[in-house]
């Protein structure tokens, strides 16, 4: 029996204590600062936003540079023939 079967079977068995738990839930939900909560996350994430492009510009532009570095170590004995 999954929870979904054993929802209903207890929905069917007490539907008023059931009505009153789903209000009791929604009341609950509908006091939350949901909309505040929701704009402090997406303001945080935003002002995150640019401290994290900046370092991974930092990664990507050491990440260029030691594979130059790389190559010109490769290509140094070649030339030296």
């Amino acid at each position: 029996m999954n929870s979904c079967e054993s929802i209903e079977t207890t929905v069917r068995a007490k539907p008023v204590q059931s009505v009153g738990v789903a209000i009791a839930a929604g009341f609950v939900l509908s006091r939350l600062p949901v909309a505040g909560i929701l704009g402090l996350a997406i303001r945080v994430a935003l002002s995150l936003v640019r401290p994290a492009l900046l370092v991974l510009g930092g990664v990507k532009a050491w990440d260029l540079i030691q594979s130059r570095q790389a190559d010109l170590t490769q290509a140094a004995p070649e030339n030296n023939l």
